[in-house]
């Protein structure tokens, strides 16, 4: 229903797609983070970030760089997603409708359980009772932040979140964290919810607003990277660039009432994952089959036909390897597409995005088909940067339809 992102690249997703095409951002040598070596590091900012900005007061001594940065970050995104859920469930409430009951105050079973064989009459909410809507909102952070500032990030979002609850809204609202050690490791999470809402067709009053932030712009971050010989040197040019980012993704069911408040942006199908025998790393051709069977069954999954793939938007970034996976992919799987045209890559101007890295194809994704809403054209999030792991989800443009936004695989 509604995308945030934070990068460094400046704007929504529609302009920080035109960025990504045109080439406008690229990690550049550091004033401040330096190697072992003392030399100048690769790496994307997010220019106007003030790292003590409106944090809590036991923070902005005590946490390191990289948490401090993506609590910030995190704020900026989650301050939009707010509003957008906002104005979505107020949209819901003025259209709500009082439940029926009889005239004996007996229960009438509802269309959908007759038709579906079911004999037992179904209870009716008293008429100044409202459906009651469930909310989840679900943060990624990393597994490396110390358990403290995860319950303290935690107890802030619960506050934050709180106030959807005012005005007498009724609904249910979950805060979870999600602590995880690599960016694949969120997937479960979206595709336990999109299989749910498939199997409850008759609950439709759900959303799910997953949010993540990470920022590599940090002293210690550096020195880790460069201690396992994971970063961007003059010495190891396939190495990464530190970046930062935030995300956030409102999902609602696919037959949620429509209130003509927030226009959903596109319906989104279930990711599909593939695990590679060898590592992208490794010395030699590493090939592109795991990526190729993910990106076709993903297409496969939203009925289109290869031709209708107009653009993928992949987390890779500067190094060969994955742009090399993506590009022999897509040449096989749709040979009428250009790479150089059709392939977006977040990491190749932004850096290595951590935890944010997964779900920003997503949000970037739907924006590409914003700007391209031809009924029958879809889109693909890739996510090529993680070793052995890769990951693709097709979006296609929002049309009402009876048809379910999640198909089971």
């Amino acid at each position: 229903a509604a995308v945030a992102i934070e990068l460094p690249l400046p704007g929504e997703a529609a302009q920080v797609l035109r960025g990504l095409q045109e080439g406008a951002q690229r990690p550049v040598p550091d004033a401040d983070l330096t190697d072992l070596d003392g030399m100048p590091v690769f790496c994307a900012r997010v220019a106007d970030l003030d790292a003590d900005e409106a944090l809590p007061e036991a923070l902005l001594t005590a946490a390191p760089e990289q948490v401090k940065r993506s609590w910030v970050m995190l704020g900026r995104v989650l301050d939009k997603q707010l509003l957008a859920l906002s104005e979505l469930l107020d949209g819901l409430a003025q259209t709500t409708q009082p439940a029926q009951t009889s005239m004996t105050g007996e229960s009438t079973p509802s269309m959908k359980a007759h038709l579906s064989g079911m004999t037992h009459e179904t209870p009716v909410a008293p008429r100044d009772v409202p459906p009651r809507s469930q909310v989840a909102v679900v943060c990624a952070v990393s597994a490396d932040w110390a358990a403290s500032w995860q319950d303290a990030l935690h107890a802030w979002l619960k506050m934050r979140c709180g106030d959807l609850q005012a005005d007498g809204r009724a609904m249910d609202l979950q805060v979870h964290m999600l602590p995880v050690e690599s960016a694949h490791e969120v997937w479960p999470v979206l595709d336990a919810t999109l299989l749910r809402w498939h199997r409850e067709p008759h609950v439709p009053r759900c959303a799910t607003l997953l949010i993540a932030a990470d920022s590599a712009i940090d002293p210690d971050v550096v020195d880790r990277w460069q201690s396992r010989g994971e970063l961007f040197t003059a010495a190891h040019q396939s190495g990464r660039m530190p970046g930062e980012g935030a995300v956030g993704v409102l999902l609602v069911h696919a037959h949620w009432p429509d209130t003509g408040t927030l226009p959903p942006l596109a319906r989104l199908y279930r990711p599909v994952q593939q695990t590679r025998d060898k590592s992208a790393d490794a010395q030699g051709r590493i090939g592109h089959a795991e990526i190729l069977a993910a990106m076709a069954q993903a297409v496969q999954l939203s009925g289109r036909p290869a031709e209708a793939l107009t653009m993928v938007v992949s987390d890779g970034d500067h190094r060969a390897s994955r742009t090399c996976e993506v590009f022999e992919a897509l040449l096989a799987f749709a040979p009428a597409c250009d790479p150089m045209q059709s392939v977006l890559r977040v990491g190749d101007g932004c850096g290595d995005l951590g935890l944010t890295s997964a779900w920003l194809p997503l949000a970037l994704a739907a924006g590409s088909l914003a700007q391209n809403p031809a009924e029958d054209s879809v889109a693909l999030a890739v996510q090529v940067q993680p070793s052995h792991h890769r990951t693709a989800i097709a979006l296609v443009p929002w049309v009402v339809t009876s048809t379910p936004a999640v198909v089971p695989t």
